[in-house]
């Protein structure tokens, strides 16, 4: 069985191909975990359990910003080893540190300032666990996805991922307790991560520690998208933070599952740039920036089809569906599903052109364009809402995703054409 399993893991054969396929697996089973333990909680009617696990991930995947400080991306472009493996695992320990401690703040404040109760919390706490085991793992990642090796971290990535949505599912049908459940999914993905993990390690040299650099190049290099990607996430889960403690329970697991939406188009849109993120880097690499320019252009209209089909599909069956599979009515939410569809096109153009930004290196112009759009939103969200309800809010998120998305989509296609008229 185990040498099944490594050789299935280790498996590259067509190796462009898999990397698609197991990309698009294990984003797909990641990337709707929150979605299916909803779904499992308000079929069997534990709507306030959902809503505590809704919160619980907008969190844990805000506090994993600190813990992967935006590294991914870079070590994936560094396609000319700037810094070695070593220097990426030992920075890692460091943020995931820094997540933890994160974690541990978060967690005290919410008790004495927002009243959380000892389950809420443990919930949040709990799937903020399994975000740091993420974070630590993310850095064996990163290096296989930076060697072309993308289709065994995928591999990897997907067993954790439909492991744990398998097991929660059993384990509450089972016990009827979210804690429990959880406990068990945390501590089965971290032996899965300790176990699989190790199987491409001792396969591939490309893990050795031998270079004794310091990280604080590293850090230095990383600082500015570390901070980036830290806003990125707020600004793309900010209505739920926004609403978290303003509505309802049952209010605010409706407005979740609406927002499970904005998942869904950025998943699909990023299944096309991602698993050629590292290809772009060449390109960029080469100097052939006019190849480079019509592929990202291509990319953006390739969003812009995904918005207009699923504006289509929410138009003809989409709230009933998610009415009758939550088991809750949408019916009054129309403007706001087709706002959210909206929403997540242009939340897709902005990863698409922050990875872009981060691959030309010019990550410092994340400080003024993240920072403005999040001061807006945490400054005057909270009052949108209470004066407009959510369909004000979702018109108000729109505003600023578009702004903040075409500031950086004419930023970083001005310094390609600029370079592409220099190379000339």
């Amino acid at each position: 069985m185990l040498n099944r399993l490594e050789s299935f893991i280790l498996d590259i054969n067509n190796i462009d191909r898999k990397n698609v396929i197991w990309n698009i697996v294990a984003s797909i089973s990641n990337s709707f975990q929150s979605m299916l333990l909803m779904l499992i909680l308000t079929r069997q009617g534990n709507v306030e359990g959902a809503s505590y696990i809704a919160i619980g991930f907008a969190v844990a995947n805000l506090l994993m910003t600190i813990g992967k400080f935006g590294v991914r991306n870079y070590q994936v472009t560094d396609v000319e080893e700037k810094y070695d493996f070593s220097t990426y695992f030992r920075l890692r320990f460091v943020t995931v540190s820094a997540m933890i401690l994160g974690c541990v703040v978060y967690g005290g404040y919410n008790m004495i300032f927002k009243s959380y109760t000892l389950n809420k919390l443990i919930v949040v706490e709990l799937v903020c666990l399994y975000k740091i085991i993420e974070s630590i793992e993310d850095v064996y990642h990163g290096r296989l996805q930076q060697k072309g090796l993308l289709c065994i971290a995928s591999k990897i990535w997907s067993i954790r991922s439909i492991t744990f949505i398998v097991e929660f599912f059993v384990i509450y049908w089972l016990t009827q307790d979210v804690l429990v459940t959880l406990l068990v999914d945390v501590i089965t993905s971290m032996v899965l991560a300790l176990g699989l993990n190790s199987i491409p390690k001792e396969k591939y040299g490309i893990f050795e520690n031998t270079n004794k650099k310091q990280i604080f190049g590293l850090m230095y290099s990383c600082v500015a998208i570390a901070i980036a990607t830290f806003l990125l996430m707020y600004i793309s889960n900010a209505p739920k933070y926004i609403i978290d403690s303003y509505v309802t329970d049952d209010e605010q697991a409706k407005i979740n599952i609406l927002l499970m939406v904005i998942y869904v188009v950025t998943l699909l849109s990023n299944f096309m740039f991602n698993p050629i993120i590292n290809k772009l880097a060449v390109i960029n690499l080469q100097k052939k920036y006019k190849e480079l320019i019509t592929k990202i252009l291509v990319l953006c209209a390739g969003i812009g089809i995904i918005v207009v089909v699923g504006i289509i599909f929410a138009e003809l069956i989409g709230r009933k569906l998610l009415g009758w599979i939550y088991k809750v009515s949408l019916e009054d939410y129309r403007s706001e599903l087709l706002l959210i569809i909206i929403a997540g096109g242009l939340i897709a153009l902005l990863n698409l052109f922050y990875m872009i930004i981060i691959m030309l290196r010019k990550q410092k112009i994340f400080y003024v364009v993240f920072t403005i759009a999040t001061l807006i939103l945490m400054i005057f969200g909270r009052e949108v809402l209470i004066k407009f309800q959510f369909g004000g809010l979702c018109v108000f998120y729109n505003i600023i995703l578009l702004v903040t998305s075409g500031s950086l989509m004419v930023y970083s296609l001005s310094i390609m054409c600029k370079k592409r008229r220099s190379n000339d």
